[in-house]
């Protein structure tokens, strides 16, 4: 499998905040797809990727912030009807604020 693609993301973040130090976050996100001429490749097939959708949470402390992030599956082979495969990806980020 050779997939390589560009993703912007476009979404909303709603901040709880529990003290001056302490906050939380949820956040919604639509995923729009860009796949330039990277001639991304599943066997052979050429990979025609669909957008999709991101969901995630996540806490802030002082500097430092932690967040998890689950993304909807996305077809990668929308062009082929008798082919059926999904791309599937939760993350796990941690930020480091330096101002």
């Amino acid at each position: 499998m050779d997939y390589q693609s560009i993703e912007f993301l476009v979404g909303l973040r709603y901040y709880i905040f529990i003290n001056q130090r302490l906050k939380l976050c949820l956040n919604g996100m639509f995923i729009l797809m860009y796949n330039p001429v990277f001639n991304s490749k599943i066997a052979h097939l050429d990979v025609v990727p669909r957008n999709s959708y991101a969901l995630g949470g996540g806490i802030g402390y002082k500097k430092l912030s932690a967040e998890m992030r689950y993304y909807t599956d996305r077809e990668l082979l929308y062009d082929y009807i008798s082919i059926n495969m999904d791309y599937r990806r939760f993350s796990l980020i941690f930020g480091y604020k330096i101002f």
